[in-house]
């Protein structure tokens, strides 16, 4: 059965248009089909992958692709014994593991009550505990998706930061934790006409056009970020209200001041477009990097434009080295006993791509109450850069 809510997908066909959803996607330029039992199962990929604009979250023509079929299990299989971490973070929800066989063939993830199994080299099946709920099933779901796609990516650079997208012209935010990247996003999209880009992080393919792909994940944000935001804050409270289709978990009324990763809440894509009324772009061409740092105990906004051929190039590359994910995966972790991908540019290629087509890193220091005028100064630094025609 295809439901009016998926329109932002393709389509395949279920076998039983009365019973299954067969959805097909891509992440990572990676072509995705999922088969679901219950519709419902495929709920929070729809939350995530429908936040894309039309037809950019449809799966390639062509390629090698996953396949996962997801149905109902009477119980867990009994047989792994085997200790695995699945994801780890700082927030409890998402700090998990599971349990795998030697031949990391068959998984078991207890507390998500799911079990998936390799059926091929690029086929899982996965079964949901029949007791468990299909929305919380469902995000458990796309979970071991996009853990999977990320394994399978194509070659590239995998960086940690968040991205808008202004035209086709990416504006990335890299940074430590908790220096500012979601904060400078979504003042970005709240002051300028940019769409989202990515939440967490990107990949940069290796041509030289810098043609970059957005990963899908949450929007995560500190409460104190939510409450000081009147429509994050609005948003934050209808995600509350029961007719939430797409909600998980609960989070609360109430929005704290703390700017701390214990205080952090997570919302699908569909949450941020939602917000601005603008949806997620896949694809654009990476033009200005901005490493930053927002906190209250800046005096003065402080805009530089690093030398890239001098002697700023080492400021540059040491940010990027502490921001790429592209020789180690600090969350999703191996469960499945794949490898992570061998095949990333040098980080220094980014930096020779980027001046040769007269784009930017910008180093930014900015207060928290200057942070208006801080994306004023990205809007207009990105408006007196060459087109992409043309440069």
């Amino acid at each position: 059965m295809i439901r009016d809510e998926t329109a932002l997908l393709a389509h395949g066909t279920a076998a039983d248009p009365g019973r299954g959803d067969s959805v097909h996607f891509a992440i990572l330029d990676i072509p995705i089909r999922l088969d679901v039992e219950e519709p419902e199962f495929a709920s929070i990929t729809h939350a995530f992958m429908g936040a894309y604009a039309p037809g950019e979250a449809a799966a390639m023509a062509a390629g090698d692709g996953l396949a996962f079929h997801v149905r109902r299990v009477a119980t867990l299989p009994a047989s792994p014994t085997e200790k695995v971490a699945v994801h780890r973070t700082r927030h409890p929800y998402w700090d998990f593991g599971g349990l795998t066989d030697a031949a990391r063939v068959m998984h078991v993830w207890p507390t998500r009550g799911l079990s998936i199994e390799r059926m091929g080299p690029r086929s899982w099946g996965i079964g949901v505990r029949h007791d468990v709920d299909a929305r919380f099933a469902a995000e458990g779901i796309f979970h071991a998706i996009r853990s999977l796609a990320l394994y399978h990516r194509p070659p590239g650079n995998m960086l940690h930061g968040s991205a808008v997208a202004c035209g086709d012209r990416l504006v990335a935010f890299v940074g430590p934790s908790m220096a500012g990247k979601t904060t400078l996003m979504t003042r970005m999209l709240a002051n300028t006409g940019c769409h989202p880009f990515a939440n967490d992080r990107f990949l940069v393919l290796p041509d030289a056009s810098l043609e970059t792909r957005s990963w899908p994940s949450y929007a995560s944000f500190c409460e104190g970020h939510l409450q000081g935001d009147a429509s994050l804050a609005a948003a934050a409270r209808r995600y509350e209200a029961e007719d939430c289709a797409y909600r998980t978990r609960r989070w609360g009324m109430q929005l704290s001041d703390r700017f701390d990763k214990a205080g952090k809440r997570t919302y699908p894509m569909r949450w941020l477009r939602e917000v601005y009324g603008r949806p997620y772009r896949n694809a654009g061409q990476l033009a200005a990097i901005v490493l930053c740092q927002v906190s209250p105990d800046i005096e003065r906004t402080v805009f530089r434009e690093l030398d890239l051929d001098g002697a700023d190039r080492e400021q540059a590359l040491s940010s990027l080295r502490a921001s790429a994910f592209d020789d180690h995966e600090p969350s999703f972790l191996p469960w499945h006993g794949l490898p992570i991908p061998r095949n990333a540019p040098e980080l220094g290629h980014i930096l020779d791509r980027l001046s040769a087509a007269g784009g930017k890193v910008i180093s930014l220091a900015v207060p928290v109450n200057q942070l208006d005028d801080a994306t004023r100064l990205l809007g207009k630094a990105l408006a007196l850069m060459p087109d992409r025609e043309n440069g």
